[in-house]
């Protein structure tokens, strides 16, 4: 969903109702203990083991100062977006996943209440030869999920909507830096080329390609 009518940038998307209040929550309810902490930014990267961390997203974690206004909001769109990324890495070649079990504590590795809204958001339900509910990822349902990705990783820059650089992600979710660059001009945002860098900007008023 996007606001068509938004007058600024940060406001086009929404990060929360991206992930669903169950995700949000149990993402944004640990970014709140680790506030308190004397070193809010090590402690949330401490408590996701360092092998599911995107290299990507760890350094947008260090650079977030954790006493400006928005460090919470920021954080958790850090690690909603590393969970995209994890999902996807982990499921877009299976031919088939079974149905998240809501009573175990994750899914693939990632957190059970976060794993249920991406197989919501990012798969597509078909029964397999027994009969037996299954998910699978097509092509529009991982476009998706590598949008999604972008996204809350642009939203985790703060309100200034823009991704300096975006080789880091596109390495960390294998997938080439201009194919992250349609994308997200479908959403509205501006691609700029200096040198070998891309960049991604959102800029409002909000207008698509044609």
């Amino acid at each position: 969903a996007y606001d068509i009518h938004a007058v600024k940038p940060h406001q086009v998307y929404n990060a929360k109702e991206i992930a669903g209040d169950m995700a949000w929550t149990r993402v944004y309810n640990k970014v709140h203990a680790c506030l308190h902490a004397d070193d809010p930014a090590s402690t949330i990267l401490e408590s996701i083991l360092e092998r599911d961390w995107s290299d990507s997203v760890v350094k947008v974690v260090k650079e977030i100062n954790p006493d400006s206004k928005h460090a919470g909001h920021r954080y958790t769109c850090a690690i909603l977006a590393n969970w995209i990324i994890k999902f996807y890495n982990g499921n877009q070649k299976r031919r088939q996943m079974p149905p998240p079990n809501e009573t175990k504590s994750s899914y693939f590795g990632i957190p059970i209440e976060v794993a249920c809204r991406w197989v919501k958001l990012f798969t597509t339900s078909f029964n397999d030869d027994r009969g037996k509910l299954s998910y699978a990822m097509s092509k529009s349902n991982k476009d998706k999920c590598i949008l999604h990705a972008l996204l809350q990783f642009m939203m985790a820059h703060g309100n200034s909507m823009k991704i300096g650089d975006l080789k880091p992600i596109a390495m960390d979710m294998k997938v080439t830096v201009a194919e992250c660059g349609q994308l997200l001009r479908l959403a509205g945002c501006t691609i700029t080329k200096k040198g070998p860098i891309y960049s991604a900007v959102l800029k409002t008023p909000l207008t698509f390609p044609p």
